[in-house]
């Protein structure tokens, strides 16, 4: 479980965050509404640690993770955003960005990115997730592939390796409506499965009410209407 408590955060004298407590429980989807500027995206960085909280603290599985440097926390996050293109590249195949990706998680040498225990470690994490795949698939640079099945793929690298925490930015929000069910799908059963929280910011009320767990509306800085 994540609990966050009090937190607060300014910028140049004006408060974006003025006091924010909830908890994102295990095996929820906890979705985060609100207006520009409510403070969404302020909360997000504070939770993925490349932004300080001035005050508060933040709580998962009961252990404080509010001083944890950003590098320690990331091997506890998997985070997802709109653009899947920002943490893959579209130059190596999906196998290869799967590979860079349980690298980055595991701390190892790049000479053993593609050894063969990695490579069934992410071809388990995908038959895990139910995709339709073959070795050409795999072999597609990322950069070919439709929006939909690169958000799908760009997912699978995000929790090759178990998460604590899942932290999702409108993952849907380019995404056609197969493909943004399907994302929604995974999600689901992956938090499910591994009871891990997972919090989601998103401006798409009636996907929210279909897939949430817990929806909770900022504004002016605090938890306006929770539900």
């Amino acid at each position: 479980m994540l609990k966050i408590s009090h937190i607060k955060k300014s910028f140049n004298n004006r408060a974006v965050l003025r006091d924010v407590s909830f908890e994102a429980n295990n095996g929820f989807l906890t979705i985060l509404e609100g207006e520009n500027g409510a403070g969404k995206s302020t909360l997000f960085s504070i939770l993925s640690g490349t932004l300080k909280e001035d005050e508060g603290s933040l709580e998962l599985d009961a252990m404080d993770i509010s001083n944890m440097p950003a590098l320690s926390r990331s091997s506890l996050l998997a985070i997802l955003k709109q653009d899947p293109m920002a943490s893959s590249s579209p130059a190596l195949t999906i196998m290869e960005n799967c590979a860079l990706a349980d690298l980055k998680k595991r701390r190892a040498r790049f000479k053993i990115a593609l050894r063969t225990d990695v490579k069934e470690h992410i071809l388990r994490h995908l038959e895990a997730l139910e995709l339709n795949f073959d070795e050409a698939m795999l072999n597609r640079l990322m950069g070919e592939l439709s929006g939909g099945q690169r958000q799908i793929y760009a997912f699978a690298m995000a929790t090759i390796n178990k998460p604590k925490l899942l932290l999702l930015d409108e993952p849907t929000a380019a995404l056609d409506e197969k493909s943004t069910h399907l994302l929604m799908r995974l999600i689901k059963k992956l938090i499910t499965e591994w009871q891990i929280p997972a919090i989601m910011i998103s401006h798409d009320h009636t996907l929210n009410e279909r897939y949430g767990d817990a929806i909770f509306v900022l504004k002016d800085g605090v938890i306006a209407i929770e539900g």
